[in-house]
């Protein structure tokens, strides 16, 4: 399967935007000076639409490049 280069509706090469949804649980350990000294998050990213910044089309979002 070939990667998009450009848009194949437009054939612009300007990029494209990617919605997702983000989802997880995480925690941070802090000292009282604002000092990360452990932290963690567990989850996963959903990679949902995905569209071309110049003409607004969807796009195939296994066909880009991530």
């Amino acid at each position: 399967m070939n990667k998009f280069r450009q848009c194949p509706y437009c054939k612009s090469k300007k990029g494209f935007k990617i919605y997702y949804i983000i989802k997880g649980f995480g925690y941070e350990e802090r000292n009282f000076k604002g000092v990360v000294r452990e932290a963690e998050r567990n989850g996963a990213d959903d990679n949902d639409d995905a569209e071309c910044l110049n003409c607004g089309k969807a796009l195939d979002i296994e066909r880009l490049e991530l």
